[in-house]
């Protein structure tokens, strides 16, 4: 093992220099930032049963939706504690809605600074003309409990309750406002998209790990020394790890790059119940969309376990490139509720199913949630296939 960073630095090189590898993950790059930029005005929403004053269908575009979101972000109420005073503000502030429709234009062209609030109070307390700060947290109190003691079909155990019970104690009261970062509910759409196009990213670049070597004739010199098998190995499966996890990085981060880009910084600080109310994680938006961003990296690494394994097994760069793609869309047709193992599938555990997932999983007499224990999953599942490698190897030795 004395030249095992040589054989490293050997490897790396080896999978850095393929220039048509890194030029299919720049196109991916540059394809979720177009994907972007074009959905950042788009999502507009008609209603037909509402019209205008000239008698045609109310129509609010995504540019405008975009715009409003934008404004409600940098609020000047963005930091004020949501007390007696805050409520009663928003009340004097707010129209008196005599209709739904009323209600509809107002919120669709109109806005305003107190139109976050007021929605995020119509979540909770649906009786907003007669909210208190009182009434509110006791209405946010008993719904979060009741989300706990309803999920997955009243499945939680109590000790997973208790866990929750301290979560809850751990957030903030009264709450801060701060409206939620505007491209929240934008990037979590397009984990969708990246699900998909990592392991293409992942095979593309470790589809010849391990064949490579066979294809170029070069595979029986290799196996000459018993002593070099392992060192060999062991370089080989890190630079493919390596590689996979800077694939992911720069699709994943070029993404978040763009997303920023379009719907600004504000609102990561945002306690997760300006987004989802009822849900009784102590995080901010910003917290967990950090958490998926770095699921979608281990994901992307698994990918390329996948690749690097049928690459060892089959000896075949089609197929290892082939089998991780397949296998993903397999996974994204494999529709489930995300109660139980099911939540840890990748379009249940690094999307919308992910945060609102309240299932634990006990590891050693402790609670983790599935954000912590699919992080741990994940990363587990990357370094058994990786060791399966090897099975590979030595069989190729034996040739």
């Amino acid at each position: 093992m004395k030249n095992f960073g040589t054989l490293l630095g050997y490897e790396l090189k080896k999978l850095l220099a393929r220039k048509l590898a890194w030029a299919a993950v720049l196109a991916l790059a540059v394809f979720c930032v177009a994907a972007t930029l074009r959905a950042g005005n788009t999502g507009g929403r008609v209603y037909h049963d509402i019209l205008d004053e000239d008698g045609a269908p109310l129509v609010v575009t995504g540019e405008q939706a975009r715009r409003e979101a934008l404004e409600k972000a940098g609020s000047e109420l963005n930091g004020r504690v949501m007390d007696e005073a805050f409520f009663q503000e928003m009340l004097e502030n707010m129209p008196d809605f005599s209709s739904r429709e009323q209600q509809i234009v107002y919120f669709g062209l109109e806005g305003g600074a107190w139109s976050g609030p007021f929605s995020l109070a119509q979540g909770v307390f649906w009786t907003t003309g007669t909210v208190t700060a009182g009434s509110f947290y006791a209405e946010w109190q008993k719904n979060t409990q009741a989300y706990l003691d309803n999920y997955a079909n009243a499945s939680l155990s109590q000790g997973e309750k208790d866990y929750w019970g301290e979560k809850m104690a751990q957030i903030e009261r009264p709450f801060v406002y701060r409206y939620p970062w505007p491209g929240t509910t934008k990037l979590m759409d397009f984990f969708y998209v990246l699900l998909g196009l990592l392991p293409v990213a992942a095979g593309i670049c470790l589809c010849t790990v391990f064949s490579g070597e066979y294809r170029d004739r070069m595979d029986a010199l290799l196996f000459t020394a018993k002593k070099s098998r392992r060192p060999l190995y062991f370089a080989k499966a890190l630079a493919g790890a390596v590689v996979a996890v800077l694939a992911g990085v720069v699709i994943v981060g070029v993404t978040a790059a763009a997303h920023l880009a379009v719907w600004g910084w504000k609102g990561f600080d945002a306690a997760l119940q300006m987004w989802q109310p009822v849900l009784p994680r102590p995080i901010t938006v910003g917290q967990m969309l950090v958490s998926l961003l770095a699921l979608l990296v281990l994901y992307t690494l698994v990918c390329g376990s996948i690749s690097m394994l049928v690459s060892a097994l089959t000896r075949s760069s089609v197929g290892a490139l082939a089998v991780p793609v397949v296998l993903a869309q397999i996974m994204a047709r494999f529709h489930q509720r995300p109660y139980g193992w099911k939540g840890y599938l990748p379009e249940n555990l690094i999307a919308w199913d992910g945060p609102t997932n309240v299932q634990l999983v006990k590891v050693f007499g402790v609670y983790l949630d599935n954000l912590q224990f699919g992080t741990l999953l994940y990363l587990g599942i990357a370094l058994v296939l990786l060791a399966l490698c090897w099975l590979g190897w030595r069989r190729g030795a034996k040739w």
